[in-house]
């Protein structure tokens, strides 16, 4: 099953890790062969039947990293749940044990969820802690920019002008940068 999943063969690899959970329900690597299924019905779209996997394996804490599994079952939400639960589950998943990269990227996703719902507000809190937390970092550019653009929705003219200045260096040569300087354009007036 790890190598048909290894080689990107999602639709293969589940009904032999489900043979195996099947077979041995207790083993000791009966963990590790659910987290492939999550992983494998992720991988294939499947986010319902992924969801309730990645929501054992992150409460149970036994397999892989919990901020990494909170982060997949946040996506799942994403697809079957929509925005609130999702951002739920991102602002769980960026404030629980794991590994700083995931909890960042728990960041950045509950930044874009609060953007989508228009929660301004909200949303320059997260923009601002992915900064904190990583500012050069590849997730900042974005989160930074959403950031920005709350500002400008609340009339921060000030405010977003200071944030996109910042921001600058970090979106040079991305696509960001060119919306980034209309924005920055637009503060000014």
């Amino acid at each position: 099953a790890n190598a048909l999943y290894n080689r990107k063969l999602y639709s293969a690899a589940i009904p032999e890790y489900q043979a195996f959970l099947s077979q041995y329900p207790n083993h000791a690597k009966a963990d590790n062969a659910r987290h492939g299924l999550a992983l494998s019905f992720f991988g294939s779209g499947n986010y319902q039947q992924a969801e309730p996997l990645f929501k054992a394996l992150a409460t149970s804490g036994t397999v892989g990293d919990k901020a990494q599994m909170m982060v997949l079952l946040g996506q799942c939400h994403l697809k079957i749940s929509g925005l609130a639960q999702a951002e739920k589950t991102f602002a769980a998943a960026a404030t629980t044990e794991g590994k700083p990269e995931f909890r960042n990227n728990a960041l950045a996703m509950l930044t874009d969820v609060r953007y989508q719902l228009h929660d301004w507000t909200n949303t320059i809190i997260a923009a601002d802690n992915v900064m904190r937390a990583d500012p050069t970092g590849p997730l900042t550019g974005r989160a930074g920019y959403q950031g920005a653009y709350a500002r400008f929705q609340l009339k921060l003219y000030p405010d977003t002008i200071t944030t996109l200045t910042s921001l600058a260096p970090v979106v040079k040569g991305t696509p960001i940068q060119t919306k980034a300087a209309f924005l920055l354009g637009e503060s000014y007036f």
